[in-house]
């Protein structure tokens, strides 16, 4: 358990770089769109990449919903164990799905990066 918990962060510290292309999303013209009638392959990797920034933006809020309900049956499931323990899964899954929604951002922008079209941001 200690060395996946190093692991997870040794791989965030390393990839905090990559995780600041989620602060300059703009969705105001909306989540998918095309300048051009037929969309160049680079409009299609960037439209990929502004629904994986709205997935991890989506993807926070309700883990952290889930972690606070999570939080609440830990802390007033006294008396009945089975709410304490199922509390405490809710948070911790709540936690590795987070994990597994900035990881999926992570590896599609370095794949993006090294072997796709070279994007204007």
């Amino acid at each position: 358990m200690k060395k996946i918990i190093l692991f997870l962060f040794i791989f965030f510290i390393l990839s905090l770089p990559k995780l600041a292309f989620l602060q300059n999303e703009d969705f105001s013209k909306g989540i998918v769109y095309c300048q051009n009638d037929p969309c160049s392959l680079e409009e299609i990797f960037l439209n990929i990449r502004r629904i994986l920034s709205f997935a991890v933006f989506i993807g926070f809020w309700f883990s952290v919903l889930v972690s606070v309900i999570g939080s609440f049956l830990w802390m007033f499931g006294g008396p009945r164990p089975d709410l304490e323990k199922r509390g405490k899964d809710m948070i911790k899954t709540a936690i590795i799905g987070y994990i597994l929604l900035l990881s999926v951002g992570v590896i599609f922008d370095f794949v993006l990066e090294f072997f796709g079209p070279k994007l204007k941001y």
